[in-house]
């Protein structure tokens, strides 16, 4: 077994915290240099929103035939309600 002495700890500790702070050093360059591109990219064109592609959906109204249909399943739902029995409603 080797034996390290306090010195060479010392020396060891040294030069891990001092690529540490080179690290540390390079890592705020590169988010700054993140940061300019996200401004940069946020000011084209091709970054500004979307118009919709499609027209917006508007239901149409309900034809006579729909409304006398809901109706009947009015009806037939008020009659099922006060019976307790199923009621079959046809078009």
């Amino acid at each position: 077994m080797s034996r390290t002495t306090k010195l060479e700890l010392t020396q060891l500790l040294s030069a891990r915290n001092s690529e540490l702070e080179a690290a540390r050093v390079r890592i705020a360059e590169l988010e700054g240099d993140v940061a300019a591109l996200k401004s940069q990219l946020a000011k084209t064109p091709a970054a500004q929103p979307l118009r919709p592609t499609r027209p917006v959906y508007t239901p149409r109204p309900a034809t006579p035939e729909q409304l006398a249909f809901r109706a009947k399943l009015a009806a037939a739902r008020e009659l099922a309600i006060t019976t307790g029995r199923c009621i079959r409603v046809e078009a």
